[in-house]
This record gives C-alpha cells, structure tokens and sequence, in this order.
C-alpha cells in the first residue's frame, strides 16, 4: 500500500500524471481555497511532480473548479484540465 498523498499530486501512470484540487489541499494559498489552477498553483504541482518521478515528460490532467491559464499555456504545457461537477449524484 502507497502514502496518502499529501498535496494535489495523486500519482503518476505511464505517460501520465493525475492531480485533484479541492477546497484545503494548498493551505488557502490560491483562489477558491486551492480548487482553481493557477500559474502558482501548477509551480507546486510541477516541483511536486519533479520529486515524485524526476524527467517526466508525459501528460498531467488537472481536475478543478475553474483555470486562470489559458488554452495555448495548457497545451504549451501538455496539461489536460477537467472542471469537477458540484453535485454528482448516483444513479438507481
């Protein structure tokens, strides 16, 4: 069994690495508590990327609640944002 992880960072797979921003993972350091993808924001990811798997060069998908980079910095970047829902609801 792996560490919990302790920031936004979940893992890395393959080619690709997964990051989940929610209210209190950054401490309140960004906008909305730590949910919203900032240039500061991916700086923290990507120092934590760069210890958990050094020269990854793969994709990082980022879900979030909103993202102040625009869509050529994101692909520049090889990042796949995905905006999380606020009420998921199960099906029956």
């Amino acid at each position: 069994m792996t560490d919990a992880p302790t920031g936004p960072l979940l893992g890395v797979h393959g080619e690709r690495a997964v990051a989940l921003l929610y209210n209190g993972i950054l401490k309140d350091r960004s906008p909305g508590g730590g949910n919203v993808l900032t240039r500061a924001v991916l700086k923290l990811i990507r120092d934590d990327l760069a210890t958990a798997a050094p020269g990854f060069a793969g994709d990082l998908v980022l879900y979030g609640a909103a993202c102040r980079l625009s869509e050529s910095t994101l692909k520049d970047q090889g990042i796949l944002f995905r905006q999380t829902p606020y009420d998921i609801s199960a099906r029956t």
